[in-house]
């Protein structure tokens, strides 16, 4: 269902809300119509249920996916709509919480634009739904087998984690940190107008986005891999050790060395969950001494060591159990209170490093070829993210931040940085 043109008019000015968005971006070589992508994105409805629940409505406007069109687009163009989808709110209630852009380029070329909203669904919903439309469009008259609405993800959490004593105390204990924190909140916002002082002001900084990205060859992904392998580490703990070294030279001074990294954990085979659409994540994070002078390998090994040992069930399991409690436990009118409290609060990490690994997305389907893949996200203004991910052979990174968290120099010196550290210790001699 293609979007009028109505709602789109405050696009990019989404007010002092917090907005918690996603975006998946496919590079596909080959043309196709938007009664075409209509007709895919009504197949894949049953598989993502929870991303339009309005499905079965005789409003078009619930019953369907939004989607608009851009002509006369160049290579670049869809960095700017990113930026403009991450901060625009979707509608409250019913949904869809899922819309797409289609970016008309010169030649066969078309950028397909996924934005979903973050507070719904993870990062791997949206491989999930990319690969599931790409199959359409490619064969349109298949018919995807439809997947059932996911159970409570706390009834899938094991009883041991969810009923333990120390765990409920734990809780119980950030319950009532949160309901003096919506109290204080409440009280700030009566008295600081009478001083002349708008508490819902927001910077303009603070509301641009900025995108940085790079994808390497196949052969240059390999050799990355290779070389993590042999080191007997992963490729997720050599690039945050890259970002997080980078960073503290950048900043230049030895008191600095000691950094951190969050790493979005997925929860999904632990919970066994289907490739659906849901919010089945936790986050990690993890400190590591970042000077140059220690051996870059010997850091990606001991960070890979600190994150498996936070990824132990009960330490993840927990994210999700604080917020069923939240929301189940505090009254309605507190709950919008809660989502700035929860996920729009200054971090105390440098980086958020959110990798969704090798995505199954075919590189040809149908008269379609898939070019590129980028997965992008940058909820919170106080948060610098990387995202990454590997498809049909060659990583990709991305690097997505706020300009009041970093100009764009700086940035792209950091990008530098963190290049030169994986070039050298590509090239080092093993231990």
């Amino acid at each position: 269902m293609t979007e009028p043109a109505d709602k789109n008019q405050n696009r990019g000015n989404p007010g002092p809300a917090f907005v918690s968005n996603h975006a998946m971006l496919a590079r596909i070589r080959g043309d196709f119509s938007i009664p075409e992508l209509n007709q895919a994105l009504d197949g894949i409805r049953s598989r993502h249920s929870i991303l339009i629940p309005g499905a079965g409505s005789d409003d078009p406007l619930v019953a369907h996916f939004p989607v608009r069109e851009q002509t006369g687009c160049g290579g670049t163009d869809w960095q700017e709509t990113v930026k403009e989808e991450l901060l625009s709110p979707f509608p409250q209630g019913q949904g869809p919480f899922a819309r797409f852009i289609v970016l008309r380029l010169e030649g066969p070329l078309t950028d397909l634009v996924g934005v979903f909203h973050h507070g719904i669904c993870d990062g791997m919903s949206g491989v999930y739904i990319m690969r599931d439309l790409l199959q359409l469009l490619g064969e349109p008259g298949l018919v995807l087998p439809p997947i059932p609405r996911q159970p409570n993800t706390r009834d899938l959490i094991p009883a041991e984690v969810r009923e333990n004593r120390f765990v409920r105390l734990r809780i119980k204990g950030i319950l009532a940190a949160i309901r003096w924190m919506i109290w204080f909140r409440r009280m700030r916002a009566r008295w600081l107008p009478a001083t002349g002082q708008n508490p819902t002001q927001v910077s303009p900084a603070s509301q641009h986005m900025c995108i940085l990205t790079e994808t390497l060859t196949v052969e240059q992904t390999a050799a990355l891999v290779r070389r993590c392998k042999a080191e007997q580490t992963s490729v997720q703990a050599a690039l945050c050790v890259a970002w997080l070294r980078a960073r503290a030279i950048q900043l230049d001074g030895r008191k600095f060395w000691v950094r951190s990294a969050s790493s979005p954990i997925s929860l999904r085979e632990r919970l066994g969950i289907p490739d659906t659409s849901g919010l089945y994540l936790a986050n990690a994070t993890i400190k590591l001494n970042c000077s140059p002078r220690r051996d870059f390998w010997w850091a990606a090994r001991e960070f890979k060591k600190k994150l498996n040992q936070a990824s132990r069930d009960e330490n993840l399991f927990f994210i999700p159990l604080i917020i069923g409690a939240v929301f189940s436990h505090l009254p309605e009118k507190d709950r919008k209170d809660v989502v700035p409290i929860l996920f729009n609060r200054p971090v105390r990490y440098d980086f958020s490093v959110t990798n969704l690994g090798r995505v199954d997305l075919p590189g040809k389907t149908g008269r379609f070829e898939l070019e590129a893949f980028y997965n992008l996200v940058n909820a919170s203004e106080h948060e610098r993210t990387i995202c990454v991910n590997t498809c049909n052979g060659r990583l990709t990174t991305s690097l997505l931040f706020r300009e009041s968290k970093m100009d764009l120099a700086s940035a792209e010196k950091l990008k530098e940085l963190v290049d030169q550290q994986l070039a050298q210790a590509l090239h080092q001699d093993s231990k």
